[in-house]
Order: C-alpha cells, then sequence, then structure tokens
C-alpha cells in the first residue's frame, strides 16, 4: 500500500534536519583544505572592501583636522593605503568564488553517491509503500540542498558574523556601551525573528508534503515505481560505478537485474489485466 498521508510528525521532520546538517557537516570537515577558504574568503573580502576602507577615510579626515595644512605628499599614505586595500579584498573575491564553486561540487558529488547507496541498500517493500517520484526528488534534492546551505554559510552567516566581531573591538576603542547597545539590538531582533522562522518552517513542511504527493501521484503502480526510480537515478548510477573503479560490473549488475525483474513483472500485470478484461470480468 502506497503512503498517501504525507503528514509528517514534527519531532521526526526536526530529527531529520539535524541528521542531514550533520552530514552536510561531515563533507564540510572531510575537505577542509577547500572548505575553509571557500567560507572565511568572502567574508575576509567584505571586511577589507567594505570595512576597512571607511577607517583609513576617518584617520585622513581625523590628521586633516589635527593639522592645519596637508601638502599633497601626506595624502599618499592614505590613498596607498585605501587604493591596496580595496583591490586586496577584490582579489580575495575573485579567489573565493571558484573555490565555493569547486567545494559544492565535491560536496554535492559525495552526496549524490551518498544517496545512491542508501537507496540501493532498501528492500522491495520501501519502494512499494513510496511513491518512486517522491523518492527521486526527495534523493536529488538531499544533494542539491547542499549547494544552498553552503551559499547562506558563505555570503550571509560568516559575512555578518566576522564584521561584526570587527566592527566590536573597533567601537570598544570608542565606547563599551555602543558595543553593549549593539548586542542588545541584536538579541531583540533575533528574539522577534525566531518565532517567524518557525512558522515559516511549518508551512514550508506542508508545501513540501504536498510537492511530495504530487511527484509520486501519477505513478502509483509498485513495479511502474522502482523502474522510474532506476531510470531517473541512471546519471547517478554512472558515477557510483565510475567511483568505485574496478567494482563496476559489482555495482550495476544487481541493478541491472533488478530493473529487468521489475519491468517483467510490471508486464506480467499489464497482461493479466488484459485477459480478465477480455474473458468480460473487469480488470485491477
Amino acid at each position: 500500500m502506497i503512503v498517501v498521508d504525507e503528514k509528517r510528525n514534527s519531532q521526526r521532520f526536526s530529527a531529520a534536519l539535524t541528521l542531514v546538517l550533520k552530514r552536510y557537516a561531515v563533507q564540510i570537515r572531510r575537505r577542509p583544505a577547500l572548505a575553509l577558504p571557500a567560507l572565511f574568503l568572502p567574508a575576509v573580502g567584505d571586511l577589507l572592501v567594505f570595512y576597512v576602507p571607511p577607517l583609513i577615510v576617518a584617520r585622513l579626515l581625523r590628521a586633516f583636522a589635527g593639522a592645519k595644512q596637508l601638502s599633497g605628499r601626506d595624502f599618499v599614505p592614505y590613498v596607498l593605503a585605501f587604493t591596496g586595500v580595496w583591490l586586496a579584498g577584490e582579489v580575495v573575491w575573485r579567489v573565493a568564488a571558484p573555490a565555493i564553486a569547486r567545494a559544492e561540487i565535491r560536496g554535492i558529488e559525495s552526496l549524490y553517491l551518498e544517496a545512491m547507496d542508501e537507496l540501493l541498500s532498501k528492500d522491495l517493500a520501501f519502494f512499494h509503500e513510496n511513491y518512486a517520484g517522491s523518492l527521486t526528488k526527495r534523493a536529488l534534492g538531499y544533494a542539491r540542498r547542499f549547494e544552498d546551505v553552503f551559499d547562506v554559510l558563505c555570503f550571509q552567516v560568516l559575512p555578518n558574523l566576522l564584521p561584526l566581531a570587527f566592527v566590536s573591538v573597533v567601537l570598544w576603542e570608542y565606547s563599551p556601551l555602543l558595543v553593549l547597545v549593539l548586542v542588545g539590538m541584536m538579541t531583540v531582533t533575533c528574539a522577534l525573528v525566531v518565532p517567524r522562522i518557525r512558522r515559516r518552517r511549518q508551512l514550508v513542511d506542508i508545501r513540501e508534503a504536498a510537492s511530495n504527493v504530487l511527484a509520486g501521484h501519477r505513478h502509483r503502480h509498485p513495479g511502474r515505481q522502482f523502474q522510474i526510480l532506476l531510470r531517473a537515478a541512471a546519471p547517478v548510477r554512472k558515477v557510483f560505478a565510475q567511483d568505485r573503479g574496478g567494482n563496476e560490473s559489482r555495482t550495476c549488475r544487481p541493478v541491472g537485474r533488478r530493473q529487468n525483474n521489475a519491468h517483467e513483472a510490471a508486464v506480467a500485470v499489464r497482461r493479466r489485466g488484459k485477459r480478465r478484461h477480455f474473458f468480460g470480468r473487469p480488470a485491477d
């Protein structure tokens, strides 16, 4: 019997989300030489482009206010520092972009193989009780969402945390009260945003449940489900076989036999239905 009711338990969903995030973290820890530059270089680039140049301008204004008259030679160090810092930030960003792309590609590739390992380890009853379209959607989304999570870390989380620490140090030199006010405003903002995030997660859960039902609604027959699943995962199975190297026959031949058996079972059911319809009884 195919599961139609896709309403998820909140605790189960939270556990699944935690497991996925842990596996994403494993992918990051597995390649530190590639992941760490991809994570921190955008934040460093933002610091050099947006935060350090205003400090140089402020230092110039302070020097201009303290002295009665500044010559052109006095402006040269400030101009060179401003130009050098800004150009360094742009160079860091140019290095960060390919590093991010490479880290995401490696992580998605490993997660695709991991998803195929999990699916191929399931028995036939698992495919009978789940929509084939829903399974392929989840398996592909499991790997593809790594790009979204990694982008959030690279472009939103760390580029905000690292400048926040930098700004706190600069403000502390002027007045510790400014730092306390900044931290208090952020605390209030988080207190207001967290309930909205939880509400949005419930809405996303409902949307994903409806999407899973829609993805598998047209493929209800169990044999047809397994056949569609294997056909949709054919590109991933090629990568899976190439990754195993010499063990290609060990990984692909059992999959081929399962696909043929599922196809033969589906053909037999269709023929049996046609015979029943021919003899005057309604087909199943």
